[in-house]
C-alpha cells in the first residue's frame, strides 16, 4: 500500500466528515498537498466582517509506519510552507499497526517553526548553498503538535479553528508581519571600521554617551544581517566614511546631590546616566560613565576613582533661572570643595556617595549667585511661578537694576523721589503714589506703591522725598505686549486713581 497516497485520502475523507472543504493539488510545487477552506460556523455576517473571506489553508501530509513522531522535511518545502500567506499545516498519519492510521498529529507552522525554518534556510543561504534546499532536511517533532481524535467527529475542524481564530484577515496580517521582522531582532545590518588615533576613540566614546555626533572612520565595512548572520553577496567597503550617532536614551535617571558637611548647604538636580556602547571594547582607563545633570556633567572613570566637572552651559542663551541658579550654586560649592560630598539616586539602583577632594577650575562668576537669588526671590515675591528665562550674560548685565530693585522692595535700600513743585512754594505732608518695575527675561515685574516722608522745596524748582518704608497697593506679572495693551494700561491708571489716604495723596505713576 501506498501509505503517502493512502494519508492524503483518508485526510481529505476525514475532512468531507467534518464540513471542511478540501481541494488536493495536482502538482505539489509549493509545499502543499491540501487546499482547505473551513466555514465559520455560528459567525453571523455584520458590517465588521464584510471582508472577511473563507477561512483557508494549506496542509502537508505526511505519513509513517514508525512509532517516531520526528520526520524529516526538505528545507524547499518547509520555506514555502512557512512564507505561504495562508495558515499551513503538517500533519502526520500512523500506520504503524496496518492499513488504516490509528493516530493524526497536526503541527501548525506557527510562529516558533517559521522562525526555526527561516533561520535554518538563512544559513545556508549565507552560506552560497541557497540552490540546494531542496537537498537539505530539518526535522519536524510532531510531538509539539495536537493529537487528532480520528473518532472524534469534529476534532480536525476545532484544531484548525483554533490555530487560525475567526477572522483570516487579522491571521494573515499577524503572519505577513511576523515574516518581514523575524531574524532582524538584533539589527538588519553591521558596521566594522576602524577609529585611528586617540582623538577619534573619545569622539566615539563620546557620542555614544547619549549625546550623539559625528566620528571620522576608516576601512569601513557595510554588511547586511539577518538572525545574526551576514550576507557576504551584500558587503559594501569605503576607505573612508563619517558616522552619525543619533543622541540615545539614558540607562537610568535620578537625582545628583552636593551637600557641604561643614555648612549644610546643598543642592540637587535631575541627572541622568549615560554609558558608552563602546564599554570592553577599549581599555578601561579611556572608558568613563557620564552623568548628564542639564547645564553641566560630571564624568566618571570606569573604576570610580576619578571625576571631571565641564559645564555645558553657554553664556548667552537662555535658562531657567531655577536651573541657573543651581549651576552657579554648585560652580561655587566645587570652587571650596572642603567637606563636600556628592550623592547619586537613580531609579532601581542603589544609592552613591562620595568625597569631593579636589574642586572645579571653572570660573565662579563672582557675583551671579547672588544675582540669580535676589532674582529667585523677586519671582517668590510677586508670586510668579511660570518660568523665567535668562542668560547668564543677561544676569550679569542686569546687576545694577536688579540689585537696587530687590533692595528697596525688601525696604533694605531708600530711593529718592523728585517732582515739580508747580505753583506751589511750600512743602506739605502728603503720600506719593508711584511705580516700581523690573523688566527681565521677557517679564515685567510691576508694583504700584503708596509712600510718604519729608518732603524738601529744591531751590530748582522741584519737590523730594526720600523713600525707603511704603505699601504696596498693587504688584503683577506683565508680558511685553500686555505692557503695550491699551485694557491693560486702563487698569493700572485706575487702580492709581482709586487710591485713597487720610493724606493728600501725589499721584506720580501715570499708564495713560
Amino acid at each position: 500500500m501506498d501509505i503517502g497516497t493512502g494519508g492524503e485520502h483518508y485526510f481529505m475523507a476525514l475532512c468531507a466528515t467534518q464540513g471542511i472543504t478540501a481541494n488536493k493539488s495536482q502538482t505539489d510545487r509549493h509545499g502543499w498537498d491540501v487546499l482547505i477552506e473551513v466555514d465559520r460556523a455560528g459567525v453571523p455576517l455584520s458590517q465588521a466582517t464584510l471582508h472577511e473571506p473563507v477561512i483557508t489553508g494549506v496542509v502537508q501530509i505526511k505519513s509513517t509506519t514508525t512509532s517516531s513522531l520526528k520526520v524529516s522535511v526538505s528545507l524547499s518545502n518547509l520555506r514555502n510552507m512557512a512564507s505561504s500567506p495562508l495558515p499551513a499545516f503538517y500533519l502526520l498519519m500512523d500506520y504503524s499497526q496496518g492499513q488504516v492510521p490509528i493516530r493524526a498529529f497536526l503541527r501548525h507552522v506557527d510562529e516558533d517553526l517559521i522562525r526555526q525554518i527561516l533561520k535554518r534556510v538563512n544559513k545556508h543561504t549565507v552560506a552560497g548553498d541557497e540552490g540546494n534546499l531542496h537537498k537539505r532536511t530539518m526535522q519536524i517533532d510532531f510531538a509539539l503538535g495536537q493529537e487528532i481524535d480520528l473518532h472524534e467527529a469534529s476534532a480536525l475542524r476545532t484544531e484548525f479553528i483554533r490555530a487560525i481564530g475567526n477572522s483570516q484577515a487579522t491571521y494573515t496580517d499577524t503572519k505577513q508581519r511576523f515574516l518581514r521582522s523575524v531574524g532582524y531582532e538584533d539589527g538588519a545590518g553591521k558596521i566594522r571600521f576602524q577609529l585611528v588615533g586617540r582623538e577619534s576613540v573619545d569622539a566615539m566614546i563620546e557620542a555614544t554617551m547619549g549625546r550623539g555626533g559625528t566620528i571620522e572612520m576608516q576601512d569601513m565595512l557595510v554588511a547586511l544581517q539577518r538572525f545574526g548572520l551576514e550576507d557576504p553577496k551584500s558587503h559594501h567597503h569605503t576607505p573612508v566614511g563619517t558616522l552619525v550617532v543619533d543622541p540615545s536614551p539614558p540607562m537610568a535617571t535620578g537625582t545628583l546631590t552636593l551637600r557641604s558637611r561643614r555648612t549644610g548647604d546643598n543642592v540637587q538636580v535631575p541627572a541622568a546616566a549615560y554609558v558608552s556602547a563602546m564599554y570592553g571594547r577599549v581599555p578601561s582607563h579611556v572608558l568613563q560613565a557620564r552623568i548628564d545633570c542639564g547645564l553641566f556633567d560630571w564624568y566618571l572613570s570606569a573604576d570610580g576613582a576619578s571625576a571631571k566637572f565641564a559645564s555645558t552651559l553657554d553664556p548667552e542663551s537662555p535658562v531657567k533661572l531655577e536651573d541657573l541658579h543651581a549651576y552657579l550654586q554648585i560652580v561655587a560649592m566645587l570652587n571650596q570643595p572642603e567637606g563636600l560630598g556628592v550623592e547619586f539616586k537613580f531609579v532601581g539602583r542603589p544609592r552613591v556617595s562620595a568625597t569631593i577632594n579636589n574642586g572645579s577650575s571653572l570660573p565662579a562668576f563672582p557675583g551671579a549667585l547672588e544675582l540669580a537669588d535676589c532674582l529667585l526671590k523677586i519671582k517668590a515675591t510677586f508670586g510668579d511661578r511660570s518660568d523665567l528665562n535668562i542668560s547668564l550674560v543677561a544676569l550679569l548685565e542686569g546687576s545694577n537694576i536688579i540689585r537696587p530693585f530687590f533692595a528697596y522692595m525688601n525696604q533694605k535700600a531708600s530711593a529718592r523721589l523728585y517732582w515739580p513743585a508747580g505753583d506751589l512754594t511750600e512743602a506739605y505732608e502728603a503720600v506719593v503714589v508711584t511705580k516700581l518695575d523690573l523688566t527681565v527675561g521677557g517679564k515685567c515685574y510691576l508694583a504700584i506703591i503708596a509712600t510718604s516722608g519729608e518732603m524738601t522745596l529744591l531751590p530748582d524748582g522741584r519737590f523730594s522725598m526720600s523713600s525707603k518704608a511704603f505699601d504696596t497697593i498693587y504688584k503683577t506679572v506683565l508680558r511685553p505686549d500686555e505692557c503695550r495693551d491699551e485694557e491693560t494700561l486702563r487698569h493700572l491708571q485706575q487702580v492709581v486713581d482709586d487710591y485713597s489716604h487720610t493724606l493728600p495723596v501725589l499721584r506720580l505713576a501715570s499708564f495713560i
